[in-house]
């Protein structure tokens, strides 16, 4: 045999793990708790006590605490001592490995503040803003809308009323009236948003003929009235503005631009001015008014005396803060200097080479909310040059709440969102809170039939309790049922309420919101329990608050704030006191008691801390991909999107299997042993799809949607959810182009669950899901990524990284010309043990093929034993690595039937100590047998 060297070859066992991607530094999940720094009996005492419990046994990496952080922490307090304050919760923080999150009294302040700008002209119904017009906006010959351009209008569509020169005030009356959103001063139930704390300013914005009104002769002349109606529908104030109010004193000349505040004189009754005091618009007794059905009569009127032309914008309401933080005064500087200074605090801990952001925080907010926290987004971001953002709580029932009967009439879409909250801000992190899991009773009389909730009676809480039923003395808002029932419900409640914004509904906007304005998700998840008249939630189960979470991340979530850390419970599992206190009379409960003790047991019997250090660690595996992902995400609910997941992805079937053998119509050739085949109804799962920016890598989502408990295999029901999954790929997707052989990863420990073959569609096994686990799996080509082949291998015709060891099984693995193989560690590299191995196709060798590791690092080149043949044509090697650290050659064959190489190049390595081929028989066979053709 002839020999063109001869070193010592060490091979090194297969890598079959995953490669993690590499993520932008600081850009970490948010895991945290709302409220998760708060002190037990004193709202604005300091408290860093809990770090233990935060940190290192749940798993949180940032804090938070709504309102007051310390003493004397309010909006127009000590500046100094708030800077000392906010720097020594940073540094605890910090030095606990927690970033901040700023929910600032100053953000409460300021984000809250309240303006609408009620359009004059004529807005069709569906048209943007519409709402925020007149159902009666009168157009005739003498009164039209028009866009001007005169003076400061800036091409603003107004309503201009013009003058009937021949007879003055003939055409005298209402131009606007029926104010479409008429309840957005009327909120006197939602404490932190309320609208009876701050005074209101009416600013209508008019411009009238200026030689009309320098004519002193008509100082006293009327232009038009605004009269403010109440909710009642009563007139609760009338405002004259005359001519004279237009200037800003008897010696001023007006000069025909607009103008919304006004030099108010008193003309005998008239009222001076258009201030109205906090509940002027909602006196008492107090109405809910985000309830359409309760009468609600505000108004503002406008009624033209016709003495001569008028052309009028709007009508702004604003409130105090609002007013501040839009009006230049010595107040606003105040506030944009406080809120400068808060902002330069938290970038103290920044780092540009793993920035770790300490965002700020908008609890949920109204529509006329918005413009003040697009300002405050705005600032945040120019104080910050970018690094730092706002990140806002979109309840968007109460954002929609304004549109008349809006779950009738115009549901806001992922568009709306964008068009009316996120365009025009700088808001770069949504927070979705879909909470759907209620506590009402049945037939409650204040929400009527069908919101009540149910519970799977295999909980333990139902065997220390026999036979108990709804009762929040225990704190159970909800009804035990069986689990086949209880998973059935479940499905129904999250996915196919009668909600505008249904818990599927909220998932599905907010990621279309996040797709096309590329904000982040992080979802304010329910894990809490609450019990007052008008809103009630049942606490969530173990299994629950796994499968919604999941969901939220099949949905592009980023992170989780859970709502919320604290309660006013006391006590812990079945011993706790659910005894309502406050005004109103409410109960809640949380991760600890309003001690601050664990409650680690929750109302049924579960060990609730248990089961969040388990998922946090499984978030922590995970965390690298979700983190990676981009917006080519997708994710279906089987049973209802079963068609969209089937055409628009590389799934081709999904079966769920229970154990037991009664028989089913879906029952298959595959089914594991002892089951039974679920069809698609009741296949409870949800399927999502994801990309990132690394080549020939798939990824996808698994939820086991149901979330009766597992306790063992003795009968269904205590079997409960568990359901056993299988997958069939589609093999013409073009997802799997250029290769034959792919391996399907767990990503929760970056294990293979399977190899398979794209050619063959078949099942898949994915093993059993356990009740709410969702599974994050990565499907990579096994040439890629590394393993064993199932099939022969076809590849290449384009670049691509080997990361772990390939082995052949037997299989053939042929790689067409055009290609380039990156091995990127020691352990890549190709080892066959027969089978055919083909590198090029001849006589076509124009496109040659690269073999080669990165960079200047070195790889261990091909090992290929009984090989039936082996073909090598224009192959390029290059940085094998050399004697003595690993093998010297570019290919070892061992025992190889025949072989062909022709115009091959090897490149030596910087040592000149690298071998070309390794041709060597064993004693057993017969190289005379064989034929070998070289020509490099």
């Amino acid at each position: 045999m002839g020999l063109i060297s001869l070193l010592i070859f060490n091979s090194i066992n297969a890598v079959n793990k995953g490669s993690p991607p590499v993520y932008e530094p600081g850009k970490k999940m948010v895991i945290t708790a709302m409220h998760a720094g708060f002190h037990p009996s004193d709202q604005c005492s300091t408290e860093f006590s809990s770090y233990n419990f935060l940190k290192d046994t749940l798993g949180f990496n940032s804090w938070h605490r709504y309102g007051c952080w310390f003493p004397g922490d309010n909006v127009f307090g000590d500046s100094t001592a708030i800077a000392q304050g906010i720097a020594n919760t940073l540094s605890q923080n910090n030095s606990h490995g927690l970033r901040t999150i700023f929910d600032r009294p100053i953000i409460r302040y300021l984000a809250y503040g309240q303006r609408s700008d009620y359009q004059c002209e004529q807005i069709p119904t569906g048209s943007d803003y519409y709402f925020h017009s007149f159902d009666s906006s009168v157009t005739n010959s003498n009164v039209h809308d028009m866009n001007d351009y005169s003076f400061n209008g800036g091409g603003a569509k107004v309503k201009h009323a013009g003058l009937n020169g021949s007879i003055p005030g003939s055409l005298q009356g209402y131009i606007v009236s029926h104010l479409r959103s008429n309840r957005e001063q009327c909120n006197r139930i939602i404490d932190h948003t309320r609208d009876d704390n701050y005074n209101w300013y009416v600013r209508p914005r008019i411009r009238v003929d200026s030689a009309f009104v320098n004519d002193n002769t008509n100082l006293e002349a009327k232009i038009c009235r605004i009269d403010i109606l109440d909710w009642n529908g009563d007139l609760t104030e009338s405002v004259i503005l005359r001519a004279m109010n237009f200037r800003e004193s008897l010696s001023s000349i007006y000069n025909a631009n607009y103008a919304d505040t006004f030099s108010f004189i008193s003309w005998g009754n008239d009222t001076t001015d258009l201030i109205l005091e906090p509940t002027q618009l909602c006196p008492d007794p107090i109405k809910n008014s985000f309830d359409w059905g309760e009468s609600i009569e505000v108004d503002f009127r406008v009624y033209w005396y016709g003495n001569c032309d008028m052309w009028i914008d709007y009508i702004r309401l604003e409130d105090e803060p609002a007013k501040q933080l839009f009006e230049v005064s010595t107040v606003n500087r105040y506030l944009t200097n406080r809120l400068s200074s808060e902002i330069n605090l938290a970038l103290s801990n920044y780092n540009s080479s793993d920035p770790i952001p300490n965002n700020f925080y908008n609890e949920e907010f109204e529509f006329n909310m918005t413009p003040c926290t697009q300002k405050l987004s705005k600032i945040i971001d120019s104080v910050s040059q970018g690094r730092l953002s706002m990140m806002v709580n979109l309840n968007m029932d109460m954002y929609n709440a304004h549109i008349p009967r809006f779950w009738e009439n115009h549901i806001f879409t992922a568009y709306d969102f964008k068009k009316y909250l996120i365009d025009s801000s700088k808001i770069t992190t949504i927070l979705p809170n879909p909470y759907f899991l209620e506590g009402w009773l049945q037939n409650d009389t204040f929400v009527g039939n069908n919101r009540e909730s149910y519970n799977p009676n295999t909980l333990p809480v139902y065997s220390e309790f026999p036979g108990v039923s709804y009762d929040p003395r225990i704190g159970l808002l909800a009804y035990p049922t069986s689990p086949t029932q209880y998973d059935s419900w479940l499905q129904f409640n999250l996915d196919e309420r009668d909600f505008a914004f249904d818990f599927l509904n909220v998932m599905k906007i907010t990621d279309e919101l996040s797709k096309i304005t590329s904000v982040d998700i992080i979802d304010l998840h329910q894990s809490h329990m609450w019990n007052q008249w008008n809103h009630k939630l049942k606490e969530p189960t173990n299994e629950e608050l796994e499968m919604t979470a999941n969901l939220a991340l099949s949905y592009g979530a980023k992170g989780f704030m859970y709502f919320a850390y604290n309660g006013n419970c006391t006590g812990n599992g079945y011993q706790t006191d659910y005894t309502p206190t406050g005004n109103p009379l409410m109960f809640s409960a949380g991760f600890v008691d309003k001690q601050k003790n664990v409650r680690d047991s929750n109302a049924y019997g579960q060990n609730k801390w248990s089961f969040y250090r388990r998922y946090h660690r499984i978030l922590k595996q995970w965390e690298p991909y979700l983190m990676g992902f981009d917006s080519d995400r997708h994710s279906y609910v089987s049973r209802l999107e079963w068609v969209e997941l089937i055409s628009n992805t590389y799934v081709h079937d999904v079966i769920t299997y229970k154990p037991g053998t009664e028989g089913s119509p879906c029952d298959n050739s595959n089914n594991p042993s002892g089951t039974t085949a679920e069809c698609i109804d009741d296949r409870y799962l949800q399927i999502a799809t994801f990309h990132d920016d690394k080549p020939n890598t798939q990824y996808c989502m698994i939820v086991n949607r149901r979330c009766s408990p597992f306790i063992d295999t003795i009968s269904n029901d205590r079997n409960g959810g568990r359901r056993f999954v299988q997958i069939k790929l589609d093999s013409n997707s073009s997802s799997f182009a250029g290769f034959n052989n792919w391996n399907i990863y767990d990503l929760s420990n970056d294990s293979i669950v399977s190899t398979f073959n794209k050619g063959i569609i078949s099942w898949v096994n994915l093993g059993w899901f356990l009740p709410g686990e969702g599974k994050l799996y990565k499907l990579t080509p096994v040439m890629q990524e590394g393993g064993t082949l199932v099939a022969d291998e076809d590849c290449g015709g384009f670049e691509f990284e080997c990361r772990g060891e390939v082995n052949n099984n037997g299989h053939d693995i042929t790689i067409v010309p055009n290609t380039t193989i990156v091995f990127v560690n020691t352990s890549a590299r190709i080892i066959m043990n027969g089978g055919s191995f083909k590198s090029g196709i001849y006589p076509e060798e124009s496109l040659p093929i690269t073999l080669k590791s990165v960079g200047t690092s070195t790889w261990k080149g091909l090992k290929l034993t009984e090989c039936d043949e082996v073909e090598m044509h224009q192959t390029y090697f290059e940085n094998i690595s050399s004697y003595p650290i690993d093998s010297t050659y570019a290919a070892e064959l061992t025992d190889c039937g025949s072989i062909t190489v022709s115009n091959c190049t090897f490149q030596a390595s910087s040592t000149g100590r690298t071998g070309s081929l390794l041709l060597s028989y064993s004693s057993q066979a017969d190289p005379d047998g064989t034929f070998r053709t070289i020509s490099t």
